[in-house]
């Protein structure tokens, strides 16, 4: 079965054979089909600059009554080659407001000192250590937050999640196919953890 799109066809020839690789690797383990559903990303802010995103493809992916979504879009970044990368979507049953988390880095501690905004939890210092967690409601992420998803993601940590109350985007911002190939354990984890 061909799951790649014909809008790839232009692209660079190892790109396109490393993302069918992916792709074949991922049928062979989960349902994937051609995605067809809708979703708006006005309401993420991983997604403010929409007018630099291009959505290029998306795949439904699924085993045992889990799932989610994978979606390729282009990037263009001014001054430089556009960049394909992947993100996942999926819903959850768990209300986390509008929260990201993120890879804390070296910048987001010296500027804690300065001014503390991120969450951090006494319950997993580990979690807290690795990574930048902001919210609009404090309350509701520290009621909602489950110590499973904080011990899952210690142990993919680069990944990117962002909430907005039910609804979560996922990614490592990467086109690479061991990346891509993770990004999809991830997504299945988090949809079990999640729901």
């Amino acid at each position: 079965m061909n799951l790649l799109p014909n809008k790839l066809d232009e692209q660079s020839s190892q790109r396109l054979k490393d993302l069918e690789e992916a792709l074949d690797e991922i049928s062979v383990g989960y349902d994937l089909e051609p995605g067809n559903g809708s979703i708006h990303f006005d309401h993420f802010y991983l997604f403010d600059k929409k007018d630099q995103i291009k959505l290029m493809y998306q795949w439904d992916v699924s085993k045992n009554n889990t799932g989610f979504q994978l979606f390729m879009y282009e990037f263009h970044q001014p001054k430089s080659k556009n960049q394909i990368a992947f993100f996942g979507h999926l819903n959850s049953k768990i209300d986390f407001g509008k929260t990201l988390i993120r890879p804390e880095t070296l910048q987001d501690k010296i500027a804690e000192i300065f001014q503390p905004v991120e969450i951090d939890f006494a319950t997993h210092a580990k979690f807290s250590r690795e990574f930048y967690v902001l919210t609009l409601d404090e309350d509701l992420l520290r009621a909602n937050f489950p110590l499973k998803l904080m011990d899952y993601l210690v142990e993919v940590p680069k990944s990117i999640l962002e909430f907005s109350n039910y609804s979560c985007v996922f990614s490592f911002n990467s086109f690479q196919k061991k990346d891509i190939l993770q990004l999809v354990d991830v997504g299945m984890n988090l949809s079990e953890i999640l729901n």
